[in-house]
């Protein structure tokens, strides 16, 4: 009985010994030091659209507004692509609360990253720490700092978890298999470019996408936020700030994803990658590949989509040769014209539907090179 009356009262000494730390207002929250850590590390971004007409002379309109994070000195502002797609004037939302223009530097739309610069130097803005996917578990706290809804909002900082690594999402605008960061801390319009930190304030990722819900459901969804992995793309916003453009091995090709059934059928190419466009004197030309042809092989490998095709593409280097399988429809060109274009006056143009008349196989042998 002594001896647990003993052991009580240490408790009741432990609690006591607590209590002075909790009412000074202590907080173990990370997100306090990652806040002002990277107070100056993020930004806003506003999109603009610059116009003329005789009427009016010069105009410049809103279009947009997004965040960024300062990835390297020199003014150097990573976010994503779709802040910026539609836009030619561009300023930079300092934590000041003022607005300094930035350029272009370069972009990747298929993997929605772009790097802006301001237009001069500022000891505003500090560039972030940058961490690694490979320290994170799921579970571990995530911190995204970014603009939702614009300037009126600027540098909201929300917490929560990693929900799921490596996260295959398959969104419209995608051309590049992603794997994504997915998390539940809050994010909304405008967070888009935002960056995502680890509890000790290390950039992990750029926050891109968040899934609301299906366009064939009125079920809705909360918590589902997805980020670009830093390691993932570091690399490229490197070689986009250093030559204005990402540099990949690339086919000369032009394409177009054609929805179709699993396997061939003599009246309807299968589901593939239509080349719609072929770059003269490209490695795809020099080999054989022809416009029309649907390329349903990469490497041995089935491919039903231009995704599929860069995931495959991106695994080699300039120089390597690949190996490519296409379908030849007869009479393709009649048909894609009726079929690409029924909703214009080309419908007019035909007295019947232009039908398929069977196809070739036909494979190739195509050395891969950097393009201009």
């Amino acid at each position: 009985m002594k001896k647990r009356l003993f052991s009580l009262f240490l408790i009741f000494i432990v609690s006591i010994c607590m209590l002075p730390c909790i009412a000074e207002g202590a907080d173990p929250s990370p997100a306090i030091f990652v806040a002002s850590k990277n107070a100056r590390s993020v930004v806003g971004i506003q999109t603009s659209v610059e116009s003329w007409s005789k009427g009016s002379d010069v105009t410049v309109t809103p279009y947009t507004q997004g965040s960024g994070v300062v990835i390297k000195d020199g003014g150097y502002i990573l976010t994503n692509y779709h802040v910026i797609e539609n836009g030619n004037v561009f300023e930079i939302l300092l934590p000041s609360g003022e607005y300094m223009k930035a350029k272009l530097i370069g972009s990747d739309p298929t993997l929605d990253i772009a790097v802006l610069q301001t237009a001069e130097e500022t000891d505003e803005l500090v560039t972030c720490e940058i961490g690694s996917v490979a320290d994170l578990k799921i579970g571990s706290t995530a911190i995204a700092i970014g603009n939702p809804g614009g300037d009126v909002l600027a540098n909201t900082v929300t917490m929560g978890i990693i929900s799921a690594l490596e996260r295959d999402v398959d969104m419209t605008s995608g051309k590049r298999a992603i794997n994504y960061i997915q998390h539940d801390a809050a994010i909304n319009n405008g967070n888009s470019g935002g960056g995502l930190f680890d509890y000790r304030g290390l950039l992990i990722g750029i926050n891109t996408l968040k899934y609301v819900g299906s366009a064939y459901s009125t079920v809705t969804f909360e918590g589902l936020g997805f980020a670009l992995p830093i390691d993932t793309i570091l690399p490229l916003v490197e070689q986009i700030i250093e030559y204005g453009k990402v540099i990949r091995p690339q086919m000369g090709v032009y394409t177009y994803d054609w929805d179709g059934p699993d396997e061939p059928m003599d009246s309807y190419p299968p589901a593939s990658v239509l080349v719609a466009d072929l770059v003269p004197d490209g490695p795809a030309q020099r080999a054989g590949i022809e416009l029309y042809d649907f390329i349903v092989e990469f490497d041995h490998q089935k491919v039903a989509n231009y995704r599929e095709l860069t995931t495959l593409i991106d695994k080699h280097e300039a120089g390597d040769t690949v190996h490519v399988k296409v379908l030849r429809y007869k009479n393709i060109e009649d048909y894609l014209t009726y079929v690409l274009n029924e909703s214009t006056s080309v419908f007019g143009r035909y007295t019947a539907v232009p039908k398929l008349n069977g196809y070739t196989e036909a494979e190739y042998d195509i050395t891969l090179e950097i393009l201009e």
